[in-house]
C-alpha cells in the first residue's frame, strides 16, 4: 500500500517473540518507556498514553518526510495522501462522543482521537508536539487526549471537516487539518475507509 514507507515500532512492552517478528518484517524497532501519573482522574479513566507526545517528538526529530502515527489497534486499509499541512488529526466517532457527553469523562476524551495523527515533513510539526507536551506537563491530571483537544481548540471550531487552520505556537505558524472520522478513524471496513481503528481501549 505504501511500498516506500519506513515502518517504526515503538515498543512499550512487547514479548520477545513479538520483537523478533517486528524486526523480521523489516520494521525499525525502538524501545520506549511508559509514563505514569499520580493525578486524580474520573472513575473509569486510566491515562494509558502519557508517553505519546515525547515519543512523537522523538520520531519527528529523527525521521525525514511525512509521518503517519497509528495506535496498535489502527491500520490502513486503502491508499491515501497526507493533506498539505503540518498536523492532521482525526475526530472521534459521534457514537463515542455521545456516550460520554455531559460526564466527567467528556473533558478527558474530547472530540479528537489521538490514535491516528499525521504530520507533514517540516519543522512546524515539532512546534505542535512540543506545545502538546507542555500542556500535559502543566496539568496536574495529565491526559494525552485532553491536552491534544485543548491545543487544537485554539484554532478550530469543529464545525467543518477537511479544513486547515493556522495555530500560533510562540510566534510560529502550524497548519492543523481536521480529518473525517468515517474515513480515517472508521470502526469497520467500507468503501471509503482509509484507516480502521478497532479500539482496544477508549483511553
Amino acid at each position: 500500500m505504501f511500498p516506500d514507507a519506513m515502518i517504526v515500532v515503538y515498543d512499550l512492552g512487547m514479548t520477545w517473540d513479538q520483537t523478533r517478528l517486528t524486526k523480521y518484517m523489516g520494521a525499525t524497532y525502538c524501545q520506549w518507556t511508559k509514563h505514569n501519573s499520580d493525578g486524580k482522574y474520573p472513575k473509569g479513566y486510566i491515562p494509558r498514553a502519557l508517553h505519546k507526545p515525547s515519543m512523537l517528538f522523538h520520531a519527528a526529530r529523527h525521521l525525514e518526510g511525512p509521518i503517519i502515527y497509528l495506535d496498535v489497534d489502527a491500520y490502513p486499509v486503502n491508499y491515501f495522501k497526507i493533506p498539505d499541512c503540518d498536523v492532521a488529526v482525526t475526530m472521534k466517532r459521534k457514537d463515542q462522543m455521545a456516550q460520554h457527553k455531559g460526564t466527567e469523562l467528556e473533558e478527558y476524551l474530547g472530540k479528537l482521537d489521538a490514535g491516528v495523527i499525521m504530520f507533514g515533513p517540516d519543522e512546524p510539526r515539532e512546534y505542535f508536539i512540543a506545545k502538546w507536551a507542555m500542556d500535559m506537563q502543566d496539568d496536574p491530571n495529565p491526559s494525552d487526549q485532553k491536552s491534544l483537544n485543548r491545543v487544537v481548540d485554539e484554532c478550530h471550531d469543529w464545525k467543518k471537516y477537511n479544513v486547515t487552520r493556522k495555530l500560533d505556537v510562540a510566534g510560529d505558524e502550524v497548519r492543523v487539518h481536521i480529518l473525517h472520522e468515517g474515513e480515517y478513524n472508521s470502526a469497520f471496513m467500507h468503501n471509503d475507509a482509509k484507516i480502521v481503528h478497532k479500539r482496544v481501549h477508549e483511553n
